[in-house]
């Protein structure tokens, strides 16, 4: 393990890097799995990471291209598991990763043809539900059926939903083809619509029904409290609709303004009602900018408190600008920026400005020529910083921070930097996006590959109650853990082996 590799692989023309840990070693060969000699170089010199508590040696083998089988010996004489060069390096890790969010389908079983030994009973119909005292209601019922659930817990979270839906509609407007149809086997597999379509919009009908009559969003259907590690059909808690706020309101806006666009080929009439509904909502937050929610004295599940709302109110204008054209947007945007920072930690809350950013850079030929020429450049430069303090980064990782959910941070960064590399064409933009994901697929201080079902050193306990209740030993596939935490959040289940906050994992 004291060789960190990315587990998955290598693309042939990409960069090839690996770490070495704690090894006082100079050089290296690479060698196919039949023994022969590939390639061989040196180690950099080695560089103490104080977050880590390692010392931390570089190789490089970018110049070996031929797709096979290799492993890595290092003059020490310690040798990595085997490893791949090959192209479509990440096609059935993308796959999954997707496909998890099936998984994860609140209302419907998860039926044998599409979910194999993660087979499941249907949970939670979340039909006629009340209303919370925090809604402001005090008569009534809510049908608020389908959705994914919440990571870890049973609840359905308008925030969470937003963000994720919106990251992967993103992915679709610069590459519309990415999943095609049939390739995820799912149920609506062959209905001539690609599978990622189909998938978010499974979330999407569920958040178009958290929209109240006056226009604004409930903020979370859950019960009062976590339910226990049972399955979804075994779980019993009363659920509730329960508050009602400016900033689930305004990402309801936004993601129902960007999903107009991403769905208005296959459904018009569906994108139309989308639009308007994105516009109810922006006015209702309009008229009720400090409208915070915080959890009622009598609910203990996810709070996602905000109440610097200033990022989502120039989320939903940047989407509600792309999608309308309407000048009042680009006027609400040139009056009201927004710093261009990347912003680590709960991504939820402090990624947001970042999605505006992100979408009006995808569209930046069709939008205020000006906005993009500032916006471009802000956003080189941010890339250009999160470039510098990778370099600087014993593991090549722009991430120094590590609490709660720390690779979001790293996949994001990832993110900022494809975007970049989008802008320009420079290949340090791409190799930097990359290395980050050479941290997540092993190339990190814990050397575990950080996604179910992948990799030679496996994540095996992600917090996530089908993977902890079903009886099944491997968790189910494709889902990125948090990574590592200083705030061990989890320690009254896990013994923490590590005081470092890089290995604060197990």
């Amino acid at each position: 393990e004291q060789i960190r590799i990315n587990q998955l692989g290598y693309f042939p023309s990409a960069i090839k890097e690996f770490a070495v840990a704690d090894l006082d070693a100079d050089s290296f060969t690479v060698f196919t799995d039949k023994g022969k000699k590939a390639y061989k170089g040196q180690l950099s010199e080695s560089l103490y990471w104080d977050i880590s508590g390692e010392q931390v040696q570089m190789g490089s083998f970018a110049k070996l291209k031929k797709p096979g089988k290799y492993f890595i010996a290092l003059n020490t004489g310690e040798r990595s598991p085997d490893f791949e060069i090959k192209s479509g390096l990440y096609k059935e890790a993308l796959d999954a990763s997707i496909k998890s969010f099936y998984f994860q389908r609140v209302s419907m079983p998860i039926e044998d043809p599409y979910g194999g030994h993660f087979s499941r009973e249907a949970g939670h119909p979340d039909t006629n539900l009340a209303f919370h005292p925090s809604t402001g209601k005090t008569e009534g019922n809510l049908d608020s059926p389908g959705g994914w659930y919440d990571a870890g817990d049973y609840g359905k979270y308008v925030i969470n939903a937003a963000i994720t839906a919106g990251q992967m509609m993103n992915l679709l407007e610069l590459y519309p083809e990415v999943i095609a149809d049939g390739r995820l086997n799912i149920p609506e597999s062959g209905n001539g619509i690609s599978d990622l379509l189909d998938e978010i919009r499974y979330e999407l009908d569920w958040v178009e029904t958290m929209q109240d009559v006056d226009g604004a969003s409930f903020h979370k259907l859950t019960a009062p409290v976590f339910g226990p590690f049972i399955m979804p059909e075994e779980y019993t808690l009363e659920r509730f609709i329960i508050g009602k706020g400016t900033a689930a309101s305004l990402d309801f806006a936004a993601v129902m303004a960007q999903a107009s666009r991403v769905y208005r080929a296959t459904d018009p009439e569906g994108a139309e009602r989308l639009l308007g509904a994105s516009k109810k909502a922006w006015q209702w937050a309009v008229e009720n900018p400090e409208a915070y929610f915080r959890n009622p004295d009598d609910v203990f599940t996810g709070q996602y408190a905000d109440e610097k709302l200033s990022d989502e109110f120039y989320w939903a204008a940047a989407e509600l600008y792309l999608s309308t054209g309407e000048e009042k947007f680009l006027d609400y945007l040139l009056e009201n920026e927004e710093p261009y920072i990347h912003q680590e930690t709960n991504s939820w809350k402090f990624f947001i400005r970042n999605m505006g950013f992100h979408s009006l850079l995808i569209h930046r030929k069709q939008i205020d020529p000006a906005l993009a020429t500032s916006l471009e450049k802000k956003h080189l430069e941010l890339s250009d910083r999160i470039l510098e303090k990778l370099e600087a980064n014993p593991y090549k990782v722009g991430v120094d921070h590590f609490e709660w959910g720390s690779n979001s941070d790293v996949l994001n960064q990832a993110q900022i930097l494809c975007i970049a590399h989008h802008l320009t064409g420079e290949q340090a933009y791409l190799d930097g996006a990359i290395r980050s994901v050479d941290y997540i697929f092993g190339k990190n201080a814990t050397a575990y590959s950080f996604l179910t079902g992948f990799g030679y050193k496996q994540v095996m306990f992600p917090h996530h109650r089908p993977s902890g209740a079903d009886g099944v030993v491997d968790p189910v596939p494709g889902f990125i853990l948090g990574g590592p935490n200083k705030d061990k959040q989890d320690a009254q289940n896990v013994d923490y082996r590590s005081e470092f906050p890089a290995k604060a994992f197990e």
